[in-house]
């Protein structure tokens, strides 16, 4: 057990307890490292001011920026004379924005240029939904509002509830408040706990009930408001702000994304869904299908037809990327969330709250089944469902653990960029039958004519097999004929798939790709700069290493959970190449990738268009850009076929890459 204030190893090397007068330093001890990575920060403070954005910049800087989100909830503070205008009717809502709307017209004369820095900060953090800030005021026994003058009419709890991207929670009690005063002069003490370890699971629930109690108005001492929309418009036209100013160094602001445009194929496919209340919209990567849907599920919850939603699908990264995103697009006061794959076990709690409050559910395709079988409330009926990366429910152990279920739902929503399953019949059978048909189609050449998605390169590098190669199509084929002779017809078919299979693994394994790429690279050095490298197996991930190790010193792998945290890093730009397998191939938005090399690429479409999508996304920060996509195709592909089963698939996707990549902007904008 480690002595108060001292150091210890483990998760990030958190302590249990910090204070300043034992030599601590809050804010980079423990500030900075928790906001990292982090998406929400909720907090309960006693004072707040824009001048703390200075002071805190080194983890609220970046946190905001990565497009974290902070609910805060902060002193009001009114005289006698207001409580009195409040007693006699006017409502304290009134009172609040009169009063905040007279200080900040008063602060031209008294603000200095610091200030005005960090309230253009303000400004912009409000004005990009990153900062939502309600007001806490004291209520009295006969739940009168209190004057400040009043000894107890002052909220000084000091809570706050930190999220990270991996699902981890920190909370604090105590320490500063959001000021500057208290980031650089105070002396001052935090208690914290962690998620990751099971002693503090308890105090960690009790943080946060503190905090929804507030910020729901549930309190029986307090009366909290939200910060009135005409302060919100007075402070944006006096303090304009596109931008996040840089408050970590001198170097000019940094330019920051506006919120995503509404398209108007958006609006179209929200249209066309509503209309038939089933069915899948095809969009294109990059094109927003998750905005879209969210759109949708905003509309049917506002209108009452819907109570809640479950948004399925496969794959934590995709899974903890939704939950990212519906914490942005709903207010926590609007929808409560709630998560039921991996480590998350929140099933029973969005059941047993869905007939109280709109909630929506995030399960992995593999658990939904589940959730299925325990709506005995069958509240399920009034719930909206979203199937993301729809292809991915028709695998056969999903079909036969689904198959009949899913019509509870009387509203179903599948997404996709490819949501047909090449060669399996049974699968896109069940899909159609149980989400319904694609209603809604906007493809990637449609995207890229609308600007949507940037134009790209298309760099094919040829190469030839090797003798050890040959050998192995060679047993691929002999294997493919000795069992084709004593089978029956339907099972040619079968055997055929399983022959694609073994001549597509001598292909993505073919280390005659290497010295091929090792040659291109020593001109192209510079591809290796925000690129994701995809390979199919850790040990030719390992060959190919060691051929960018000496033009990429800042590269990692992501092929594993234990390799999780360098996804975060790599969308951070902290590191420039990513290499890796299939596990982010789908839904990952990281828009400044610009490159993708293709060592490893599969016979069917889907997954190649996957895979490219990662680099065609557009970049508000860097608006001309144009990706490049690097292929490897074999020389022979484009010659005479070897055998009646044998398919030139690398002249194929050549020939549909190479017109892809001719598809011009048409448009200058889409919204």
């Amino acid at each position: 057990m480690s002595e108060i204030g001292e150091r210890t190893s483990g998760d990030d090397e958190f302590l249990p307890v910090y204070c300043n007068d034992l030599g601590n330093n809050i804010v980079k001890e423990f500030m900075v490292p928790a906001l990292k990575d982090a998406l929400e920060y909720k907090r309960v403070t006693g004072d707040f001011s824009s001048a703390f954005l200075a002071a805190a910049a080194g983890g609220l800087g970046p946190f905001f920026l990565q497009g974290g989100r902070m609910y805060l909830i902060t002193n009001g503070r009114f005289s006698e004379e207001d409580a009195k205008a409040i007693e006699e009717g006017t409502s304290p809502e009134r009172v609040l924005e009169d009063n905040l709307i007279e200080d900040i017209q008063s602060m031209d004369d008294i603000v200095t240029e610091f200030e005005r820095e960090h309230l253009r900060a303000l400004v912009w953090l409000l004005k990009s939904d990153r900062l939502e800030i309600r007001v806490s005021l004291m209520k009295g026994k006969d739940g009168a509002i209190l004057p400040a003058s009043t000894p107890i009419g002052v909220q000084h709890s000091k809570v706050g509830i930190v999220t990270k991207a991996s699902g981890k929670e920190i909370a604090f009690l105590g320490g500063i408040n959001e000021s500057m005063r208290a980031y650089c002069g105070n002396a001052e003490l935090l208690t914290a706990w962690y998620s990751w370890k099971a002693e503090d699971l308890y105090k960690i629930s009790i943080c946060k009930k503190i905090f929804d109690v507030l910020w729901n108005n549930q309190s029986p001492i307090s009366h909290v408001m939200r910060f009135p929309d005409a302060c919100k418009r007075e402070l944006i036209a006096r303090y304009k702000s596109d931008y996040m100013p840089d408050l970590v160094s001198e170097t000019k602001p940094v330019s920051i994304r506006k919120p995503l445009p509404s398209w108007r194929h958006q609006d179209e496919a929200i249209r066309e869904f509503i209309s038939k209340e089933n069915g899948i919209l095809e969009m294109a990567t990059g094109t927003g299908k998750t905005r879209t849907a969210m759109r949708i599920m905003r509309q049917l919850l506002e209108n009452k037809s819907i109570q809640g939603c479950i948004v399925a699908t496969y794959g934590n990264d995709l899974l903890d990327q939704w939950y990212k995103e519906l914490v942005g697009f709903f207010p926590p006061s609007d929808t409560l969330k709630f998560r039921h794959f991996g480590d998350y076990k929140e099933m029973l709690y969005f059941l047993s709250n869905l007939p109280n409050r709109p909630s929506i559910l995030i399960v992995s395709y593999d658990n939904l089944p589940d959730v299925i079988t325990q709506d005995r409330g069958l509240m399920l009926g009034r719930c909206l469902l979203i199937c993301d990366e729809i292809h991915n429910i028709g695998s056969a152990g999903r079909v036969k653990a689904l198959r009949g279920k899913v019509g509870v739902f009387p509203w179903r929503l599948g997404l996709s960029a490819t949501p047909e399953r090449e060669y399996d019949k049974e699968g896109n059978d069940f899909i159609e039958n149980e989400i319904g048909p694609v209603i809604f189609r906007f493809k990637l050449e449609d995207a890229i004519r609308r600007g949507i998605l940037c134009e790209f390169d298309y760099v094919p590098l040829q190469y030839e097999f090797s003798s050890q190669d040959m050998d192995r199509m060679q047993q691929a084929y002999a294997k493919f004929n000795a069992r084709k002779r004593s089978a029956d017809l339907s099972s040619i078919e079968a055997l055929r798939k399983e022959l694609w299979i073994d001549l597509a693994k001598v292909r993505k394994l073919s280390e005659n790709k290497l010295p091929v790429f090792s040659e291109y690279l020593s001109s192209h050095g510079s591809i290796l700069k925000r690129c994701i490298i995809f390979v199919e197996t850790m040990d030719y991930g390992k060959k190919v290493q060691e051929i960018i190790h000496p033009t990429a010193m800042d590269y990692h792998t992501y092929y594993g959970d234990d390799d999780s945290d360098n996804l975060a890093r790599f969308s951070r730009g902290d590191l420039n190449c990513l290499i890796t397998c299939q596990r982010i191939s789908e839904g990952i938005d990281i828009r400044s990738v610009r490159s993708i090399i293709l060592f490893s690429c599969a016979r069917a479409k889907l997954e190649t268009i996957q895979r490219i999508g990662r680099c065609l996304r557009t970049d508000p920060l860097e608006p001309d850009k144009r990706s490049v996509v690097i292929d490897f195709v074999r020389g022979k592909d484009f010659e005479t076929s070897e055998s009646e089963d044998f398919e030139p698939v690398d002249a194929y996707r050549h020939e549909w890459l190479s017109k892809l990549s001719k598809v011009k902007r048409e448009e200058i904008s889409d919204e």
